[in-house]
């Protein structure tokens, strides 16, 4: 967890925070926020190439263990890969993260880089992705069921 604001308060409180998860202390309230705009919008963009190729992946062919093993042992080993392709594959989303929690990942880290005059193409264009998913009725359960814009 990204914890910010008095680093005096985080030294006496991180006992507590560690029952809590794994903090880091990153500097001020701010920077903790962004961080973790950041990290989010990076498994949300992981993601989204993962749904976007899905039709690719299913063309292979390649049982499903087999599959995942080989991508797994490459460069494109990732949490999200890991987790969430699983959940694409066999078309069965838990509940975890909805399409509308994505979304305000998405938007307050593009309204951020605006604020700071910087443009988030890619990041633009998954929010559109996003939207255009939820429009449809997806994402409700988990944002990675934008594989079935796609199918």
């Amino acid at each position: 967890m990204f914890v910010g604001g008095d680093e005096k308060l985080y030294r006496t409180s991180e006992e507590g925070l560690r029952q809590l998860g794994t903090p880091i202390y990153v500097g001020s309230h701010e920077q903790a926020t962004l961080l973790k705009l950041i990290s989010t919008s990076i498994i949300i963009a992981n993601t989204a190439i993962l749904a976007e190729l899905l039709p690719l992946i299913k063309e292979l062919n390649i049982n499903n263990d087999t599959l995942m093993k080989a991508l797994t042992m490459s460069g494109a080993d990732s949490a999200q890969l890991r987790t969430r392709l699983p959940w694409m594959l066999n078309n069965n989303y838990p509940e975890s993260f909805s399409i509308n929690l994505a979304k305000y990942v998405t938007e307050q880290t593009i309204k951020h880089a605006i604020n700071k005059g910087k443009t988030l193409p890619l990041l633009t264009t998954i929010n559109k992705t996003l939207e255009t998913a939820n429009q449809k009725g997806f994402g409700r359960k988990d944002f990675s069921e934008i594989a079935n814009l796609n199918p």
